[in-house]
């Protein structure tokens, strides 16, 4: 698999022609399993990027022949949208057309390597993807979000007085890291000095075989933390806890169509997660999201889109609860492994 290829071949987004991909493309499909096109009937995939000011925004559509709505899925920090399979599998087999996007630094979008100047990039970034889909995917318009995902859209959500975005789930949304205060002293005293430190692959997730492929398996994962993007976060805290509340009808920061409102989020967290603080951070979301529904996942860890099935059964229940879908045993009980 050549990714310098395919991310040197990468076209602008093109979703009036029929999707025409590459040798290299394909292969790497096949290798992160993101090859819906094959495996599941009426399913096209379109591949491309989408300018965003100086970045070039990896950018997959799905689009499902049978779909009557859209899912965005947003990735977490040191994510890419190969990792985010057996999500896919799960919008596409209950008639979601999906579009998922390498946020800048991450995956194949260009961008120095999992970092960001400041947050405002990434608000940019998916406000760009909106723009680019406004008028192309069916409605309504659903979004997930992993973590970092999970911050991005909330200040979306917080930030816009209009958006499509009618029902929206986070997986362990991300305020406040653990250990934050020693992570932010560190990262003032570290920052004169060094611009990075060496990463360390953590056991955020119940799925050894999902492990074993990020560590040693994806040759898209940064090994390095850059301090830069330590100071960006900080930066981003504090303007999100400034951020006014959604009111408590749970609407008018979150109009569809400016008639229908949006169903307050879902926030799905793993009570076993070690990257972030969720029990400093849920009461923050539940103050910006006052009918803010919850779901604890006893088992879980941080990566609850790729974690063991047995957990992957209690997410996908409570999506399935959240977004009024009927219970899918075959979707439940899919056999995909990264």
């Amino acid at each position: 698999m050549d990714l310098d290829s395919v991310k040197r071949g990468i076209k602008p987004l093109d979703l009036l022609t029929p999707p025409h991909v590459t040798t290299q493309e394909l292969e790497y499909f096949q290798h992160y399993e993101i090859n819906f096109e094959e495996k599941l009937d009426d399913v096209e995939h379109y591949f491309g990027s989408i300018k965003s000011d100086q970045f070039e925004i990896s950018t997959h559509f799905f689009s499902n022949k049978q779909a009557d709505k859209t899912c965005f899925i947003l990735h977490g920090y040191y994510d890419h949208s190969g990792l985010f399979g057996r999500l896919l599998e799960y919008c596409l087999k209950r008639n979601f057309s999906v579009v998922i996007f390498d946020l800048p630094g991450h995956g194949l979008s260009t961008g120095a390597a999992a970092t960001i100047e400041d947050f405002s990039i990434y608000q940019k970034v998916l406000s760009d993807i909106v723009d680019f889909f406004s008028d192309k995917t069916p409605l309504p318009w659903n979004a997930i979000a992993q973590s970092t995902g999970g911050a991005i859209l909330s200040e979306f959500m917080l930030s816009n007085t209009v958006t499509k975005f009618r029902q929206s789930v986070m997986l362990a949304p991300l305020i406040y890291p653990v250990k934050w205060r020693a992570s932010k002293l560190s990262h003032n005293l570290l920052k004169k000095f060094i611009k990075k430190i060496p990463r360390n692959f953590s056991d955020n997730s119940g799925d050894e075989n999902f492990l074993r492929f990020l560590e040693h398996d994806d040759p898209l994962q940064a090994r390095d933390l850059p301090l830069q993007w330590v100071g960006a976060l900080a930066r981003w805290i504090d303007l999100f806890i400034a951020l006014p509340s959604n009111d408590s009808d749970g609407g008018v920061l979150n109009k569809v169509d400016k008639d229908e409102a949006n169903r307050a989020p879902l926030i799905i967290q793993g009570q076993c997660d070690g990257t972030v603080d969720w029990k400093k951070n849920l009461p923050i979301y539940q103050q910006k999201f006052p009918n803010l529904e919850t779901c604890l996942i006893p088992s879980g860890k941080h990566q609850l889109a790729n974690e063991m099935p047995i957990i992957l059964s209690e997410i996908y229940a409570a999506m399935d609860k959240y977004f009024e879908i009927r219970s899918q045993s075959n979707s439940e009980k899919s056999n995909f492994v990264v």
